[in-house]
């Protein structure tokens, strides 16, 4: 496979953020100074989807795409990879969950609140639970946040904060898990995460997405050299004063990934990388 490194243009990183929302526009930023400044936003680190890769920070980010530079994008230790799947409960979870025990990987599990409707897939999420994964917030019905009021963003964000909740108890490290939310898409700008952090949450989107959601099972492969070709950049960027570690994103309905995901968690193993959950790759809420 080609292998694609570039520094940060438009045409390159639109595609990002605009996963199933082509044609929209980012809305306008309001004033900076309304949120706080990130420590890590001259932070560079690798990005890469779609099998294109480059060097990246939170403060280019900005620029190109309105992302706020306090969204999270990687972890805090330059051996994590903070292991995600989006999208859960899906009919397949249990065959994700099945490979990550066998593996000994703790993962974060990203659920939609409205698909909790149903005794199976509580019971989905509780089991992921109670085998040691972070259960996280990805909204109610996954909608385009920076096309929402306020209040319904808040809303999107609360309801499913409380069924996850209402599942898998009220721990403290239910609790924590449950306050950390990705915006359907990777789409946000400044007023949606004023509103979610004003309400409690934490948000982040990612720097590793081989794109799972638009391949097929028979492009296992394809996965394999997309992980390869992020863990290459990496390698070769060594010294650069980049942040090595990775937040990915996967989805738990992907069957592509389920295929890929024995060889990915080897690969990931044999650069030195630890698997750690959302909570540990960020860093506990104080």
């Amino acid at each position: 496979m080609r292998r694609t490194y570039k520094m940060l243009s438009s045409a390159v990183i639109a595609p990002l953020i605009l996963v199933s929302c082509v044609g929209t526009s980012p809305q306008k930023s309001a004033d900076p100074s309304d949120l706080k400044t990130s420590q890590h936003d001259s932070e560079n680190f690798s990005y890469c989807t779609i099998g294109d890769c480059t060097i990246m920070n939170s403060a280019l980010l900005r620029t190109n795409l309105q992302i706020p530079v306090t969204v999270h994008h990687t972890c805090r230790l330059p051996n994590q990879y903070a292991m995600t799947f989006d999208d859960a409960p899906s009919d397949n979870l249990p065959n994700i969950l099945a490979i990550l025990k066998a593996k000994q990987v703790k993962a974060t599990i990203f659920v939609i609140g409205k698909k909790l409707s149903t005794p199976e897939k509580r019971a989905l999420i509780k089991s992921a639970y109670l085998q040691g994964h972070q259960i996280s917030n990805h909204s109610f019905t996954h909608p385009d946040l920076t096309k929402l009021s306020a209040a319904d963003v808040k809303k999107e964000a609360s309801q499913t904060r409380d069924a996850i909740l209402d599942v898998i108890g009220r721990d403290e490290r239910a609790l924590n898990g449950a306050h950390y939310l990705r915006p359907p898409y990777g789409l946000i700008n400044d007023q949606v995460e004023q509103t979610l952090v004003a309400a409690g949450f934490e948000t982040l989107r990612w720097n590793a997405d081989r794109a799972d959601w638009s391949l097929s099972e028979k492009d296992r492969n394809v996965v394999i050299a997309r992980v390869k070709q992020q863990l290459d950049l990496i390698k070769v960027s060594a010294g650069k004063n980049i942040n090595p570690s990775m937040l990915d994103l996967n989805h738990d309905y992907s069957e592509v990934t389920t295929l890929a995901l024995p060889t990915m968690i080897e690969m990931i193993k044999e650069k030195g990388y630890k698997f750690v959950t959302l909570r540990e790759c960020l860093g506990a809420k104080s």
